[in-house]
């Protein structure tokens, strides 16, 4: 787990804004320990997979290593944030294994998980919407904003990034430094910082490696551009697509004239199939206008007969009740 976390600490800094790099990467697939397991995977499923078996890490005691858990898990979502940002393939590729987005989902809501990890994860999530240009059901934007929509909530979910801006790894990031070319010695002074060996023991210090600057101001960004165009995206219908019925379709021996025919006369037949539903429409919405006039007539002839008993000094309400208790009475018998 170590190694895939170097490893994704540095993908990270290679294929940062960098998209021709981040296609390139998509097509890398790795073969599994044994051929049992399957053929060859992109390495961004396998990025996935370390990234859930973080979360189930236990030490050599036999106890969960919560500081190394939530370290990895940072790193992996780093370098998966870095990786579908501005990468339409690359959201694509992810969501191709279904299992991509249920894991996601959960972790989002998942209360035994860190706010910086919740807050990753969530950011990670909008950007499989803001970044989706498919059309495929169930892999859209607005299928995706959907699922986020009945499994955590938009307000549940945007509440995530409140808290991860609030933390301390927001407060305390590190200050901004100019980068340096990518070399040996510039890698593994990067290993010693990111994987705190000045100061093991440190975990404040491993995520505020990893939550520096340059990576808080992209967060920012993408916060503010996934909290504009969620709602949107769940707004919008699924994209619909026109069947035209076979009978439609021109047959094989018929030529353009007789199709021309068969077409007309199929447009008329359901034209006027479609204006005879219009007319009993329309005449049931008469018949119900007819119906509330002579409804309002009547009751404009019972508030007059109810004025005219009223002056004659009678009770009105008791005259009703008494007409009720009749009808029950005859509805008795």
């Amino acid at each position: 787990m170590q190694t895939c976390s170097r490893a994704a600490s540095v993908l990270s800094h290679v294929i940062k804004g960098n998209n021709l790099c981040k296609e390139k990467v998509l097509h890398i697939e790795l073969l599994q320990p044994t051929p049992i397991l399957g053929s060859p995977e992109p390495l961004l499923h396998c990025m996935v997979k370390y990234l859930a078996l973080a979360s189930c890490m236990k030490s050599k005691d036999g106890k969960s290593s919560t500081s190394e858990n939530v370290f990895f898990q940072s790193v992996i979502l780093k370098l998966l944030i870095i990786w579908l940002s501005d990468c339409p393939n690359a959201v694509q590729c992810f969501l191709d294994s279904r299992s991509h987005l249920t894991y996601l989902l959960e972790l989002v809501s998942s209360p035994t998980t860190t706010v910086g990890v919740r807050g990753l994860a969530a950011v990670l999530l909008g950007e499989c919407v803001i970044y989706n240009k498919s059309n495929a059901s169930g892999k859209d934007s607005y299928s995706i904003a959907d699922a986020i929509s009945q499994k955590v909530g938009f307000t549940s979910y945007f509440l995530k990034f409140d808290e991860m801006q609030k933390s301390h790894l927001f407060t305390s990031a590190k200050p901004f430094l100019p980068s340096k070319p990518l070399t040996r010695s510039t890698v593994a002074s990067m290993d010693e910082i990111e994987y705190g060996r000045t100061e093991p023991s440190d975990e404040h210090c491993m995520l505020t490696s990893v939550f520096d600057s340059p990576f808080i101001y992209c967060l920012e960004c993408l916060v503010a551009d996934i909290r504009e165009k969620m709602v949107e995206a769940h707004r919008s219908p699924k994209s619909q697509v026109t069947v035209v019925p076979a009978d439609l379709e021109q047959q094989g021996e018929e030529n353009d004239v007789d199709y021309i025919k068969r077409l007309k006369t199929f447009v008329e037949k359901h034209y006027h199939e479609i204006q005879s539903g219009d007319n009993e429409t329309l005449m049931e919405s008469d018949a119900m206008i007819d119906l509330l006039v002579c409804l309002g007539q009547e009751q404009r002839k019972v508030d007059k007969l109810s004025s005219r008993l009223r002056e004659l000094g009678e009770d009105v309400g008791k005259l009703l009740e008494d007409v009720v208790d009749d009808v029950d009475a005859d509805e008795d018998d």
